[in-house]
């Protein structure tokens, strides 16, 4: 599992749990469990977890250079993704078993913004930083290994990272990148009915829905100066390439504020565009990727993330993701208030469905499920602008190829296709990620390569994944507009239980 994806899976676990709990300024139950029982959920789970993937990742490391090396290393990543699993499922104990509501009761601060909800994500996250110290001796042999291919290759050189390097690498791009501005979310949600009357309305809209609204598009434009903030980024420095980077953007009637150099200790080969507007958009490009790949293949990830630009693929992502999240929102809503009236008609409710009776309990079901629901359709609509930039990576360098007869041809070329799916394998070889490792986001490099192999003579004004992408966006707009609809024609936007 991503660490992205774990960050949101928390983050939707903690909305979930606050949906079951009464309303402000109604009186918090009492915990299921206290003392010694809920100490055993708590904590129990987690020592199992934790010192079984540190005795998994030692007994990886022992055999790493044997013959079947490749064979445990497999091993220990399928264990990696298991514990995360495991983090997520002692996770929802915590919730379930009276956890918040202890430190609530405990503490009195369930009016100051953020406190609890720290203490409560403190333990996942800890977790999460623990696997991230068992696995870093296999990470330090890895990289002694690639160290020894660089320097018989003549290649660049950099020092292995130290252990807290290695934590603060993982915390800076795989937590705080998406963490903090989640938590800035929360704790707005939390803030806007202190400042916001219910009743306040503007043309029928709920101020307070407007507020978060607001919100919500303050944190997402300030994002990338938090970005710039959290990673370690500098200009590219002047000379031939970064002349050759800008000269692209102009190609492409791309306007950005910088292209960054994305330092990494070496340890990373990347490329990434954040920002909307053109006064706060980036695109950062790691020190390792510069210095390892050729230079067609770094033309090649430029080409890509140019792509996320160009397609607009940033704001029509947004709009996605928030009619998505509407149209499930509703769904869950309809389904919780359907069982709960349901349950509630009828006398011969079976023993085992009792808590439809309850409307707390009946909605978290419907809400999980969409929440479930969101996260696999975000996945694959993000898939598919990935495989667009791609595609438009591909288009880019076979326009830009040597021979101008075969650049004039409009087919993408052979020659393309394989500078994009080798700057993919580069990515790979030096992060140390295999090729069929599935990512939430952006799909596994294998996919991604067989996918691009099969555009080769392909027309370029005749792409099936641009008719794809267009119809997802027409999804996005139709599921907009039919919800701005309902709600001025007096459906609204349910709230989150029956």
């Amino acid at each position: 599992m991503h660490g992205q994806l774990f960050i949101l899976a928390l983050i939707f676990g903690l909305f979930a749990y606050e949906a079951t709990l009464p309303p402000y300024p109604a009186p918090l139950p009492d915990p299921p469990h206290e003392g010694l029982t809920l100490a055993a959920i708590v904590l129990l789970p987690k020592l199992v977890l934790g010192l079984s993937f540190w005795l998994i990742g030692r007994a990886v490391l022992a055999r790493l250079n044997g013959p079947k090396g490749g064979r445990w290393l497999a091993r220990l990543d399928r264990a990696g993704l298991l514990y995360r699993y495991g983090i997520l499922a002692s996770y929802g104990a915590d919730l379930t078993s009276g956890l918040p509501l202890v430190i609530r009761h405990g503490l009195g601060m369930r009016q100051i913004v953020l406190v609890d909800d720290l203490m409560i994500l403190a333990m996942p996250m800890l977790m999460l930083v623990w696997g991230w110290w068992a696995y870093y001796p296999v990470e330090r042999r890895l990289r002694e290994a690639a160290l020894m291919r660089q320097i018989d290759s003549g290649g660049p050189v950099y020092p292995i990272i130290t252990r807290g390097q290695y934590l603060l690498s993982q915390l800076r791009h795989q937590i705080a990148l998406l963490a903090l501005p989640m938590l800035a979310l929360l704790g707005w949600i939390q803030v806007v009915p202190m400042l916001v009357p219910a009743d306040a309305a503007v043309l029928g809209i709920s101020g307070r829905v407007l507020a978060v609204l607001g919100g919500v598009g303050a944190i997402f434009l300030t994002a990338p100066l938090i970005v710039r903030l959290i990673w370690d980024t500098v200009p590219l420095p002047p000379g031939e390439l970064r002349d050759r980077l800008v000269a692209m953007c102009r190609q492409h009637g791309v306007r950005v504020r910088q292209v960054l150099l994305w330092r990494t200790f070496g340890s990373m080969i990347n490329g990434a565009v954040i920002g909307i507007t053109r006064h706060l958009r980036y695109i950062l490009l790691t020190d390792a990727l510069l210095d390892a790949m050729p230079r067609r293949r770094i033309e090649a990830v430029m080409a890509h993330e140019l792509g996320h630009i160009r397609l607009r693929h940033i704001p029509w992502m947004l709009l996605v993701a928030i009619a998505m999240l509407a149209v499930v929102n509703v769904a869950a809503y309809q389904a919780s208030t359907g069982f709960y009236q349901w349950a509630q008609a009828t006398t011969t409710v079976p023993a085992w469905l009792n808590w439809m009776r309850d409307p707390a309990l009946v909605q978290l079901g419907p809400l999980v499920a969409a929440v479930i629901a969101w996260i696999v359709i975000f996945g694959w609509v993000s898939r598919r602008f990935e495989r667009q930039a791609d595609t438009f990576a591909v288009c880019h360098l076979s326009r830009t190829h040597p021979d101008p007869a075969v650049a004039a041809s409009g087919r993408i070329t052979a020659e393309a296709v394989d500078a994009m799916a080798g700057a993919l394998q580069d990515v790979a070889d030096l992060n140390f990620i295999p090729t069929r490792r599935r990512s939430w986001r952006h799909g596994s490099i294998h996919w991604r390569q067989q996918y691009l192999r099969s555009l080769t003579g392909t027309d370029q004004n005749h792409l099936t994944i641009d008719r794809v992408v267009r119809l997802i966006k027409l999804a996005g707009v139709t599921a907009v507009g039919l919800l701005i609809a309902g709600y001025f024609w007096g459906a609204g936007v349910p709230p989150t239980g029956p």
